[in-house]
C-alpha cells in the first residue's frame, strides 16, 4: 500500500520539507522556494554546492537563481540560470510545478527563466556530489541537466562541446570551440570581434594544436588535467586527487584553474591559459596601451597581474571604456581630457 501511494504523497512531503526553511537533496513537483523565506533550496549529499538564490551584490535587491561552492570563503558561484537577469528579491520564487517545469518567476509573476521540461507528476530535481543540477523523469532518466549549459565555469567531469561556452561575467570574453575544431578565447565587444587565443599571429600547428579531430570536447579531471581534443593541455601545479577545482573564465578575459583551499576557504591560481595579459584583447579600453609587470596584486579579483593602461583617446571615467582594465583602478587624468592613467589600486 505504502508504494502505491509514494508517488501521489512524494510531491506533498517536498512541499512540506522544504517549508521548513532547509535545504534538501532532491524535490518532486509541487515544490517551490520564495526568496525571502529562505535562499538554499537544495544542497549536495556531501555538501560541497548549494543551490539557490544568490545575491548579485553591489547594494542591489536582486538575486539570481545559482549554484555556488558550499565551504568557499565567497561562496563562489559555478552556474547561473541567466546571469543576464536576476530577479526581485521580494516574492520572487523558483518552483517545480506539477508538469515537471523548473520555473523562476519575478516579483510581479512573470517568467525570468524555465528548464522548458514537462514530464509531469514524479518529476524530481537533485544537486549532485558534482555541482550538477539534474531534472529527472519517474524513470530516473535525467532530461536536463545544468551541465550542459555553462555560463563562465567548468567543473570536474563537465564536457565543454560545440554546443555550449563560456561567457566572462564582462559579457565580452568567451571560450569555445571554432570551425577549424580549435578551442579558442574570443573577444566580442561592442565594436569589434576579434580572436586572441591561441596566437592569431600562427596557424593551429605552430600554436601546437590539431584541427583533425572533429570531438570538440573540453574536460578537467578530477587530478587537475584539462584536456582538450585539439591538443591542448593545462596542468595544476598542484596535481592530485582530494582537492575541488574549477575552470573559469575571469571578468578580464583569460581562463584559469582554481584549487580550493581547504584551510581556509581561498581559490589559489593553478595553471592558466593566457600568460602575458596585454594579449587580451579589449583590456584597456579604446585607443589604450597596456603595459604588463608579471606581479601578483593583493586581492582575489579579476586581473592577476599588475597592469598599466593608458588611454589615448577621450576620458570616460573609472569604469568607462577609455580607462578600464577589468578591475580595480585609479585613474588620473594626464592631459584633460585627452588621457588617463590607469594603475591597479594594490599590488603586493
Amino acid at each position: 500500500m505504502l508504494r502505491l501511494l509514494y508517488p501521489i504523497l512524494l510531491p506533498f512531503l517536498s512541499l512540506l520539507l522544504c517549508s521548513c526553511a532547509s535545504p534538501w537533496h532532491t524535490i518532486g513537483t509541487g515544490t517551490s522556494l520564495q526568496v525571502d523565506h529562505d535562499k538554499v533550496l537544495l544542497i549536495s549529499p556531501d555538501t560541497t554546492f548549494s543551490c539557490g538564490f544568490y545575491p548579485s551584490g553591489n547594494g542591489t535587491n536582486a538575486f539570481y537563481f545559482s549554484i555556488w561552492f558550499t565551504h568557499a570563503a565567497d561562496k563562489t558561484v559555478v552556474w547561473t540560470a541567466d546571469p543576464r537577469f536576476p530577479v526581485n528579491g521580494q516574492r520572487s520564487r523558483i518552483s517545480l510545478n506539477h508538469e515537471g517545469n523548473l520555473v523562476l518567476t519575478d516579483v510581479n509573476g512573470s517568467t525570468a527563466w524555465e528548464s522548458n521540461t514537462g514530464w509531469g507528476r514524479g518529476t524530481t530535481v537533485a544537486l549532485l556530489d558534482t555541482g550538477n543540477l539534474v531534472i529527472k523523469a519517474s524513470t530516473d532518466k535525467i532530461i536536463w541537466q545544468s551541465f550542459d549549459s555553462p555560463t563562465n565555469t567548468l567543473l570536474p567531469s563537465q564536457r565543454l562541446t560545440r554546443e555550449n561556452r563560456l561567457v566572462s561575467q564582462s559579457d565580452y570574453h568567451v571560450l569555445y570551440f571554432d570551425n577549424d575544431n580549435v578551442l579558442r578565447l574570443l573577444y566580442n565587444g561592442p565594436d569589434i570581434t576579434s580572436i586572441y587565443w591561441p596566437s592569431p599571429d600562427y596557424n593551429a600547428v605552430q600554436n601546437g594544436r590539431t584541427r583533425f579531430n572533429s570531438t570538440k570536447i573540453a574536460v578537467l579531471d578530477h587530478e587537475g588535467n584539462f584536456l582538450s581534443s585539439d591538443g591542448f593541455r593545462m596542468v595544476a601545479s598542484d596535481l592530485g586527487l582530494g582537492i575541488q577545482r574549477r575552470i573559469t573564465i575571469d571578468y578580464d578575459g583569460n581562463f584559469r584553474m582554481y584549487s580550493l583551499n581547504a584551510s581556509n576557504g581561498n581559490w589559489d591560481i593553478t595553471g592558466e591559459a593566457v600568460q602575458q595579459m596585454c594579449y587580451v584583447h579589449g583590456l584597456c579600453g579604446r585607443n589604450g596601451i597596456c603595459e604588463y609587470s608579471p606581479r601578483r596584486v593583493s586581492w582575489s579579483g579579476p586581473c592577476w597581474t599588475r597592469l598599466s593602461c593608458i588611454s589615448l583617446g577621450q576620458v570616460a571615467g573609472p569604469t568607462g571604456w577609455s580607462c578600464d582594465c577589468w578591475a580595480e583602478l585609479s585613474c588620473t587624468l594626464v592631459e584633460q581630457p585627452t588621457g588617463a592613467a590607469c594603475t591597479l589600486l594594490s599590488v603586493v
